[in-house]
């Protein structure tokens, strides 16, 4: 079948092109010997050239150079690719040939191969199916990412480090267990069983209450250790743990303590990303902020991988991950407790009490948080909010640049906005006007502070019109004051998000009048003291449910003389009976939020079903 080369070699695979098709030289594109139409015939094409050959070579690179041109893939599928064109090609014009590593062309785009099943790689030669699944990537001339495998074709490469394949070919030889059913977990596990890998998903609930995805996962080929005892079976050798689960249980400490490996999918993807990592944490505003960052990336034509505690486990698309993108991810205090390693551009949205409940003390909270930037090197960038008491404590841990942002004054370096809503960015003394606060589409004075964090985080590398495009056109995120209607003069708002006092208070000031609010839910052990006042000041009605309720009104009713500020506090059984109490109270103008102050887990599985239902009800009204 002619030469080959090991995975770990310093030669790459090549395959000719029939047709005549000139071999591939230093210089050539990264289109690859020779262009096609269809399946079948096939017919050469003259390659393009570089406009300059790559900075640096490749080394530990395996690349395979089809009919086609490039397309990416694993070693074990190039080499399968290779076969393919041996039988399709009988009349001998295809062949493999040694290529040195140092002239292995840059990326032209991404064919993410875990997509295509193994009997679709025939049709890898037809340009109408790779086109299918080609994402843009940065264009020819960029640098080759070193351990890598590469398969190239047509319309560009996915490029998979080295430690990534050899990682997953570990996992081959383990047993991988997973605590905790969830989105994180549930993508993981499918990944992993689809390479063949030996999952078992470990979950207290029991069948019944886990439903359809049990069956889901079976077919899968995941295994499930379900019920009360879920964990004495917990003896895989690799062990995921979810957010939600304790990392002090005493079962994983247990099997900490036995050589098992403990980690989690974020720990895994920061040791493998081989993109700079953007990463958010803080009580409030961190998933806005989040999404704020990838939006200004994109806009700037990055192209982004946006996960984390917003929703979307980052591990399951390690493969595509390439060192010219971005990975933006918004980070808890249960994912941060366990990190030892920290993102290149660390953001500190602010920090207040929340998660008592689980943490214990506010001392340990605040160090989760800490862990964001505790790992930085001297080239990293860490953004802190300059007004907020406790993130500014973080200012001696930083080992890189220190950037701050700040609603109430200049900073030596960073986004501030001055006294006439002015957003500026200071640089060493030199300033750089913005936009106006009022040109932000989402509002609230806290989504300025939101934008101020994530413009000094984008901060050289985002254009201004980049940062001025998403402020002009970014509606913002569901379940964080949207509105979601407006009848007979009343508007409704969902903030479901607002799971702590602080969250409370910061919808509350976004609005010019007093409101109707619903609050109320599960106790995270936090102190409602702070909301109190500003209950008082900004809302007429105050309709209170679940656990925290009477905590809230006593918080409220403690205050002196609070009688005479005219605030009406109802108590509703459920969210139903919540929303047809505000319905009953409202008259035209008036404005209607759900604004819990607490966590959903007393009825609902998250805040985003809690949300979702409160808007069903509100659109059934």
């Amino acid at each position: 079948m002619g030469n080959r080369t090991r995975m770990r070699g310093t030669t790459c695979f090549r395959a000719r092109c029939v047709g005549g098709a000139r071999a591939y030289r230093p210089g050539n594109a990264g289109r690859g010997a020779g262009a096609y139409r269809g399946l079948f015939p096939f017919r050469a094409g003259t390659p393009r050239r570089l406009r300059q050959p790559p900075p640096r070579p490749c080394t530990k690179t395996a690349a395979l150079c089809g009919p086609g041109g490039p397309a990416y893939c694993s070693f074990s599928q190039s080499v399968c690719f290779v076969l393919l064109l041996q039988i399709m090609l009988p009349q001998g014009r295809g062949f493999v040939k040694r290529y040195p590593q140092e002239k292995n062309p840059g990326a032209r785009g991404v064919l993410p191969m875990e997509k295509i099943p193994a009997w679709a790689l025939l049709f890898l030669l037809g340009q109408s199916i790779i086109k299918m699944y080609a994402e843009a990537l940065p264009p020819p001339g960029s640098r080759c990412p070193e351990n890598s495998v590469i398969l190239l074709g047509k319309t560009g490469v996915l490029r998979m480090e080295q430690r990534v394949t050899d990682f997953f070919e570990m996992l081959r030889t383990r047993k991988v267990g997973l605590v905790g059913f969830g989105v994180t977990n549930n993508g993981i596990a499918k990944m992993l069983a689809a390479k063949g890998i030996h999952v078992t998903i470990h979950d207290r609930q029991d069948r019944k209450e886990l439903g359809e995805i049990c069956q889901e996962m079976e077919e899968a080929g995941v295994s499930l250790s379900l019920g009360y005892n879920y964990l004495r079976t917990l003896e895989e050798d690799v062990i995921f743990r979810a957010p939600g689960v304790p990392f002090d249980l005493p079962e994983l400490t247990a099997a900490r303590k036995a050589g098992k490996v403990i980690t989690s999918d974020l720990e895994m993807f920061f040791d493998l990303c081989p993109c700079p990592i953007i990463g958010v944490t803080g009580s409030d505003g961190k998933t806005t902020t989040t999404t704020l960052i990838a939006e200004m990336l994109r806009a700037q034509g990055k192209r982004v991988h946006l996960g984390g505690n917003i929703g979307k486990a980052l591990f399951p698309e390690i493969e595509t991950v390439c060192p010219e993108d971005y990975a933006v991810v918004e980070l808890s205090s249960f994912q941060l407790i366990s990190l030892r390693r920290s993102p290149d551009i660390a953001v500190v949205t602010n920090v207040s009490p929340n998660h008592l409940d689980i943490h214990g003390t506010m001392k340990e909270y605040v160090a989760a948080k800490r862990n964001i930037l505790l790992h930085q090197n001297a080239f990293s960038r860490t953004v802190l909010n300059a007004d907020n008491d406790l993130t500014r404590k973080y200012i001696p841990d930083v080992r890189g640049c220190v950037c701050t942002f700040s609603r109430q004054t200049n900073v030596h370096r960073g986004a501030w906005e001055d006294s006439s809503g002015t957003i500026w960015y200071s640089d060493n003394g030199s300033q750089t006007r913005i936009m106006k606060a009022e040109e932000i589409r989402i509002p609230g004075l806290h989504n300025v502070e939101n934008y101020l964090a994530a413009i000094t985080a984008v901060w050289g590398i985002a254009s201004l019109e980049s940062i001025r495009k998403v402020a002009h056109e970014f509606a913002g995120v569901e379940h964080r004051i949207e509105l979601v209607r407006e009848l007979d003069g009343v508007k409704w708002y969902n903030d479901s998000i607002a799971t702590s006092p602080s969250r409370t208070i910061a919808g509350l000031l976004s609005f010019d009048q007093q409101i109707i609010v619903i609050a109320g839910g599960y106790d995270k052990k936090i102190p409602y003291g702070p909301l109190a006042p500003v209950l008082l000041d900004k809302a007429k009605v105050l309709i209170l449910t679940g656990a925290t309720g009477p905590k809230i009104e006593a918080a409220v009713t403690e205050i002196p003389g609070w009688e005479k500020s005219g605030l009406q506090i109802l108590h509703a059984e459920n969210l139903e009976e919540a929303v047809k109490l505000a319905r009953e109270k409202a008259q035209s103008g008036d404005i209607v939020s759900l604004s819990p102050a607490s966590a959903s887990f007393d009825r609902y599985k998250n805040f985003e079903v809690r949300g979702r239902h409160y808007k069903d009800l509100v659109m059934a009204l």
